[in-house]
Parts: C-alpha cells; sequence; structure tokens
C-alpha cells in the first residue's frame, strides 16, 4: 500500500511538473506571437505615422504661406493708401499754390520731399510685387486668393498711373513758372538798365537812384528764388526719372509674366497633344494587335484542317490498301 501510494504520488507529481512545463511553454508561445504580430504590424505603423507627418508639414506650410501671402497684401495696400494721399496732395498744390503768392521755396521744398518719399513707397511697392507674382504661381488653383492678387494689381496701376500723371503735370507747372519768373527778371533787368540811363540825364538823380537799388535788390532777391527753383525742379526731375524706371521694370515683370503663362498654357497644349497623340497609337496599336492575333489564328486553322485532310486521305489509302 505505501509502495502504491508512493508510485501514485510521483505519478501525479510527475504529472503536475508537466502541466507546469507545458504552460509556460504555452506562455512563450503567446508571447513570441505577440511579439511577431507586432513586428509585422510595425512597419504599416511607421508608414501611416510618416503619411501622417507629411501631411501635417504641408498643412503647416500651407497656412505658413497664406499668412505670408496675407501680410504681403496688407503692405501693397497700405503702401497703395500713401501714394494715393500723396497724388492728391501734389495735384492739390499743383492746381492751386504753384505759380501763386503762396508759392515759396518752402512749399516747393515740401512737395519735393513729399515726391521724393513716394517715389521711394513706389520702389518698395515694386519689391512686394515681385514677391506677389511668386504667390500668383503658387496660388494658380485658388480662386480666393488669385481674386485678392487680380485686385491688388488693379488697385496698383490705376493708383500708379495716377501718380504719374500728378507728378508729370507737377513738374510741367514748376517748370511754366521758372520761364515765367525768367521773363520777369529779365524785364526787372532792363528796366534797372534804364533807369541808370536816366539817372545820368536826369535832374532827378535821387529818385532814379532809389529807384535803381530797389531794383538791383529785387533782381538779386529773385536771383536767389530762380536758382532755389531750378534746383527744386531738378530734384523732382530725378524722382519723376526713377519713378519712370520703376514703371518700366513693373512693365518688364507683368510681360514677364505674361509670357511665362503663355509659356505654361504651350506646355500644357502640347502636353494634351501628346496626351491624345498618345491615346490614338494606343488604340492602333489595340487594332492592328487584334488584326495580328485573328489572322494567326485563321492561319492555324487553315493548317489544322489541311493536317486534317492529310491524315484522313491517308488513313483511306492506307485502308483501301493502296499504301
Amino acid at each position: 500500500m505505501r509502495k502504491q501510494a508512493v508510485t501514485s504520488n510521483g505519478i501525479s507529481g510527475g504529472n503536475s511538473g508537466n502541466n507546469g512545463s507545458g504552460g509556460r511553454s504555452s506562455s512563450k508561445q503567446q508571447q513570441q506571437q505577440q511579439s511577431t504580430t507586432f513586428k509585422s504590424s510595425s512597419p504599416n505603423n511607421n508608414n501611416q505615422n510618416n503619411h501622417q507627418n507629411n501631411y501635417n508639414n504641408q498643412n503647416q506650410n500651407q497656412t505658413d504661406q497664406e499668412e505670408e501671402f496675407s501680410e504681403v497684401c496688407s503692405e501693397i495696400e497700405k503702401l497703395l493708401s500713401e501714394i494715393n494721399k500723396a497724388t492728391l496732395s501734389i495735384q492739390k498744390s499743383t492746381n492751386t499754390i504753384l505759380g501763386t503768392i503762396k508759392d515759396t521755396h518752402e512749399h516747393r521744398e515740401s512737395l519735393s520731399v513729399i515726391i521724393k518719399k513716394s517715389s521711394q513707397k513706389v520702389e518698395n511697392l515694386s519689391n512686394l510685387i515681385i514677391k506677389l507674382e511668386h504667390y500668383e504661381k503658387l496660388f494658380k488653383n485658388l480662386n480666393l486668393q488669385k481674386k485678392k492678387i487680380e485686385k491688388l494689381k488693379n488697385q496698383m496701376d490705376q493708383i500708379l498711373q495716377e501718380y504719374k500723371k500728378q507728378t508729370t503735370n507737377c513738374l510741367k507747372v514748376q517748370k511754366e513758372t521758372l520761364q515765367q519768373f525768367q521773363k520777369n527778371q529779365e524785364y526787372l533787368k532792363y528796366q534797372s538798365s534804364e533807369n541808370s540811363s536816366l539817372l545820368n540825364n536826369s535832374y532827378n538823380g535821387n529818385k532814379y537812384q532809389l529807384q535803381d537799388e530797389q531794383l538791383d535788390n529785387e533782381i538779386e532777391f529773385n536771383t536767389k528764388i530762380l536758382i532755389e527753383r531750378e534746383k527744386d525742379i531738378i530734384e523732382v526731375e530725378n524722382s519723376i526719372r526713377e519713378i519712370n524706371g520703376i514703371f518700366k521694370e513693373l512693365h518688364f515683370l507683368t510681360i514677364q509674366q505674361g509670357e511665362d503663362l503663355d509659356l505654361i498654357e504651350d506646355r500644357i497644349e502640347e502636353t494634351s497633344y501628346r496626351i491624345e497623340q498618345g491615346k490614338e497609337n494606343i488604340v492602333k496599336a489595340e487594332k492592328h494587335s487584334k488584326i495580328g492575333r485573328n489572322l494567326f489564328c485563321i492561319l492555324l486553322l487553315i493548317f489544322l484542317a489541311l493536317g486534317a485532310a492529310i491524315a484522313i486521305v491517308l488513313i483511306v489509302l492506307k485502308v483501301v490498301g493502296i499504301i
């Protein structure tokens, strides 16, 4: 009995030992399967993560570009508003002050400063237009941005053309008043010479001497004014010359942009033509291929028919005993 109990205990212990090792092996197998499953699924997760990162980067880049575009548009609108105000100021000065008693050297200096500052703003505007051309190509498929760019370009064209017109007219009026001033100066000099002759031939020498001194003083004063106005006109001419150079650059940019768009359209048309031509060639090739296959099948059937006919003839001749 004791031996049987020991034996039975030994057997039960062995079974429990086997069960324990079996449990451990099954848990190891499950862990290996889970790790294998994780490893097999990790490339897919990496691809998804990369795709998500690329998508996020694209969205961020687009957001940054839209913010930069908005800043450029705001700066252009600000410059256009300031240039438009300067244009109105120049127009008012030209129509109401130049050539009148209010036409002083100080006023012409302030007018020259306005034109200089406005010319600098036009130059800054031209640099922003280059950026705007970049965004126009970048947002060529976005209607909202395209409308914004088109609106700004129309405003820019109208305001700059009016600015150029008013500055040119201002320079013209200044030159006309200068010419009139020069004529007055010549008349004063002539009058001064007449007074000098009268002074030598008249008994009223003191009277004509006083008039002559007054004319000399007026001629000297007007000469200074004449020199100042000539300088003012030269400064305005230089500013207008700079403006004309900027306008030429902007005109060149517009032409270049049009040529680029024409080139893009030509490339698109050429690509579309080649695609259509490729489709036609594919259709023709398929037709030729079908014809070739059909011809091959017909020839194969003919050869098979001939072979069958020859075989039948040989069999008949063999049966008859000729062969």
